[in-house]
């Protein structure tokens, strides 16, 4: 009985710490998304070029996304640590 508690307690902490490997790698495109968003606005408004700003929108609309995701990935990486403290 012990083993198999064993076993299922480093499966959640293996899934946690995929989980965490992926929520860092989310949040550092979410980042890059967002700077290159607020870069394509400043030459926007330096050029006026007007397909910039549609651009940066693109982007930013993918970094909100992103953050959802992060969100939803934050909230599973909390129950499976809650599943892990929980675990005999």
């Amino acid at each position: 009985m012990q083993v198999a508690a064993g076993q299922k307690r480093k499966a959640l902490s293996d899934e946690v710490s995929e989980l965490k490997a992926k929520r860092k790698a989310l949040q550092n495109d979410a980042d890059a998304l967002s700077t290159a968003a607020d870069d394509f606005s400043e030459q926007a408004e330096k050029s006026q070029q007007l397909t910039l700003p549609a651009k940066a929108n693109g982007m930013h609309r993918a970094a909100r996304e992103k953050g959802d995701q992060l969100k939803e990935l934050n909230q599973l990486i909390d129950n499976k640590l809650l599943e892990l403290e929980n675990c005999p």
